[in-house]
Protein backbone atom coordinates (compact mmCIF):
# COMPACT_ATOMS: atom_id res chain seq x y z
CA UNK A 1 0.00 0.00 0.00
CA UNK A 2 2.89 2.32 0.63
CA UNK A 3 4.03 2.22 -2.98
CA UNK A 4 0.54 3.17 -4.33
CA UNK A 5 0.97 6.92 -3.70
CA UNK A 6 4.50 6.65 -5.14
CA UNK A 7 3.15 4.88 -8.22
CA UNK A 8 0.33 7.48 -8.62
CA UNK A 9 2.86 10.30 -8.28
CA UNK A 10 5.09 8.65 -10.85
CA UNK A 11 2.22 8.33 -13.35
CA UNK A 12 1.31 12.00 -12.80
CA UNK A 13 4.92 13.02 -13.45
CA UNK A 14 4.99 10.83 -16.53
CA UNK A 15 1.79 12.47 -17.81
CA UNK A 16 3.24 15.94 -17.19
CA UNK A 17 6.48 15.00 -18.97
CA UNK A 18 4.52 13.47 -21.80
CA UNK A 19 2.34 16.60 -22.13
CA UNK A 20 5.43 18.82 -21.99
CA UNK A 21 7.14 16.79 -24.76
CA UNK A 22 4.04 16.99 -26.93
CA UNK A 23 3.97 20.76 -26.37
CA UNK A 24 7.65 21.06 -27.38
CA UNK A 25 7.03 18.90 -30.44
CA UNK A 26 4.08 21.07 -31.52
CA UNK A 27 6.11 24.26 -31.03
CA UNK A 28 9.05 22.80 -32.96
CA UNK A 29 6.84 21.62 -35.81
CA UNK A 30 5.11 25.01 -35.90
CA UNK A 31 8.46 26.81 -36.13
CA UNK A 32 9.60 24.47 -38.92
CA UNK A 33 6.33 25.06 -40.77
CA UNK A 34 6.67 28.86 -40.50
CA UNK A 35 10.29 28.69 -41.71
CA UNK A 36 9.26 26.46 -44.62
CA UNK A 37 6.47 28.83 -45.65
CA UNK A 38 8.83 31.82 -45.53
CA UNK A 39 11.42 29.90 -47.57
CA UNK A 40 8.85 28.89 -50.20
CA UNK A 41 7.40 32.39 -50.49
CA UNK A 42 10.81 33.97 -51.09
CA UNK A 43 11.84 31.26 -53.55
CA UNK A 44 8.55 31.61 -55.42
CA UNK A 45 9.06 35.37 -55.72
CA UNK A 46 12.59 34.77 -56.99
CA UNK A 47 11.34 32.17 -59.43
CA UNK A 48 8.67 34.54 -60.77
CA UNK A 49 11.27 37.30 -61.14
CA UNK A 50 13.65 35.04 -63.06
CA UNK A 51 10.82 33.70 -65.25
CA UNK A 52 9.85 37.25 -66.20
CA UNK A 53 13.51 38.13 -66.85
CA UNK A 54 13.94 35.08 -69.09
CA UNK A 55 10.78 35.91 -71.03
CA UNK A 56 11.78 39.56 -71.47
CA UNK A 57 15.36 38.60 -72.39
CA UNK A 58 14.13 36.32 -75.13
CA UNK A 59 11.84 39.09 -76.37
CA UNK A 60 14.74 41.56 -76.42
CA UNK A 61 16.95 39.04 -78.22
CA UNK A 62 14.27 38.49 -80.83
CA UNK A 63 13.70 42.19 -81.33
CA UNK A 64 17.36 43.15 -81.59
CA UNK A 65 18.31 40.26 -83.86
CA UNK A 66 15.50 40.93 -86.31
CA UNK A 67 15.33 44.73 -86.67
CA UNK A 68 13.54 46.46 -88.26
CA UNK A 69 10.28 44.74 -87.47
CA UNK A 70 7.49 44.03 -89.93
CA UNK A 71 3.69 43.93 -89.70
CA UNK A 72 3.96 40.28 -88.64
CA UNK A 73 5.87 41.35 -85.51
CA UNK A 74 3.28 43.80 -84.15
CA UNK A 75 2.27 41.27 -81.46
CA UNK A 76 5.64 41.80 -79.76
CA UNK A 77 4.72 45.33 -78.67
CA UNK A 78 4.15 45.58 -74.91
CA UNK A 79 2.50 48.30 -72.77
CA UNK A 80 5.80 49.05 -70.98
CA UNK A 81 7.43 50.12 -74.25
CA UNK A 82 7.82 53.81 -74.99
CA UNK A 83 6.56 55.32 -78.21
CA UNK A 84 10.17 56.21 -79.02
CA UNK A 85 11.17 52.56 -78.70
CA UNK A 86 8.25 51.45 -80.88
CA UNK A 87 9.09 54.11 -83.49
CA UNK A 88 12.67 52.84 -83.69
CA UNK A 89 11.66 49.21 -83.54
CA UNK A 90 9.33 49.50 -86.52
CA UNK A 91 11.28 52.24 -88.31
CA UNK A 92 8.37 54.70 -88.04
CA UNK A 93 8.50 58.46 -88.54
CA UNK A 94 8.85 60.10 -85.12
CA UNK A 95 5.47 61.79 -85.22
CA UNK A 96 3.43 59.00 -86.86
CA UNK A 97 1.98 57.52 -83.66
CA UNK A 98 1.68 60.95 -82.07
CA UNK A 99 -0.50 62.05 -84.99
CA UNK A 100 -2.50 58.80 -85.12
CA UNK A 101 -3.32 58.93 -81.41
CA UNK A 102 -3.49 62.74 -81.18
CA UNK A 103 -1.00 62.67 -78.30
CA UNK A 104 -0.45 66.07 -76.71
CA UNK A 105 1.44 64.80 -73.66
CA UNK A 106 4.77 66.62 -73.31
CA UNK A 107 6.52 63.36 -72.42
CA UNK A 108 6.02 61.97 -75.91
CA UNK A 109 7.97 60.06 -77.30
CA UNK A 110 9.37 58.94 -73.92
CA UNK A 111 5.83 58.09 -72.82
CA UNK A 112 4.97 54.41 -72.31
CA UNK A 113 1.89 52.99 -73.96
CA UNK A 114 0.53 52.08 -70.51
CA UNK A 115 1.01 55.64 -69.20
CA UNK A 116 -0.65 57.06 -72.27
CA UNK A 117 -3.64 54.71 -71.87
CA UNK A 118 -4.05 55.71 -68.23
CA UNK A 119 -3.75 59.42 -69.05
CA UNK A 120 -6.69 59.20 -71.47
CA UNK A 121 -8.66 56.91 -69.12
CA UNK A 122 -8.64 54.02 -71.55
CA UNK A 123 -8.14 50.35 -70.85
CA UNK A 124 -4.51 49.53 -71.77
CA UNK A 125 -5.72 46.46 -73.70
CA UNK A 126 -7.88 48.74 -75.86
CA UNK A 127 -4.94 51.08 -76.44
CA UNK A 128 -2.76 48.11 -77.40
CA UNK A 129 -5.40 46.99 -79.88
CA UNK A 130 -5.55 50.46 -81.46
CA UNK A 131 -1.74 50.57 -81.54
CA UNK A 132 -1.61 47.18 -83.26
CA UNK A 133 -4.07 48.45 -85.89
CA UNK A 134 -2.08 51.65 -86.46
CA UNK A 135 1.17 49.70 -86.82
CA UNK A 136 -0.43 47.15 -89.15
CA UNK A 137 -1.86 49.95 -91.26
CA UNK A 138 1.44 51.81 -91.58
CA UNK A 139 3.64 48.77 -92.07
CA UNK A 140 1.43 47.12 -94.68
CA UNK A 141 1.12 50.38 -96.66
CA UNK A 142 4.65 51.75 -96.41
CA UNK A 143 7.74 50.18 -97.95
CA UNK A 144 10.74 49.67 -95.66
CA UNK A 145 12.54 52.99 -95.46
CA UNK A 146 14.34 55.13 -92.98
CA UNK A 147 12.29 57.22 -90.56
CA UNK A 148 11.59 60.80 -91.58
Amino acid sequence: MKDLPHRAMSETDNNKNHDRLIGYAIITLGAILVALIIFLVFNYRGFRRSAVNIRESSLFAFIHNHSPQTAADVSYVRPWMTFDYINKLFNLPTNYLQTQFMITNSHYPQLTVYSYARSIHEDPARTMSRLDQALQSYLSAAPSSTPQ
